[in-house]
C-alpha cells in the first residue's frame, strides 16, 4: 500500500504529511531495482519446483542484485 501512494491508506494509519512526502519521493532507480530482486526471488523458487532450467539463471541472478 505505501508504493502505491494511496492517501487514504495514509490517513487510516495516521500518518502524517511528512511519511507521505517520504514515500511519494523515493527515488525511481532503486525501487525499480528493489521490484526486480523481489519478482527474481519469487519466481527462482517457482522455476525449482517445475525443475526448470531458468531456474539457476533466476536464481544466480537474484543472488547478483541481492549482493550489489
Amino acid at each position: 500500500m505505501m508504493l502505491s501512494h494511496n492517501e487514504a491508506y495514509y490517513n487510516s494509519q495516521g500518518y502524517g504529511l511528512d511519511v507521505f512526502e517520504y514515500f511519494t519521493d523515493y527515488p525511481i532507480l532503486p525501487l525499480v531495482f528493489w521490484t526486480i530482486n523481489v519478482g527474481s526471488g519469487l519466481i527462482a523458487p517457482v522455476l525449482l519446483l517445475f525443475r526448470s532450467r531458468w531456474a539457476v539463471l533466476v536464481a544466480l541472478f537474484h543472488l547478483y542484485l541481492y549482493c550489489a
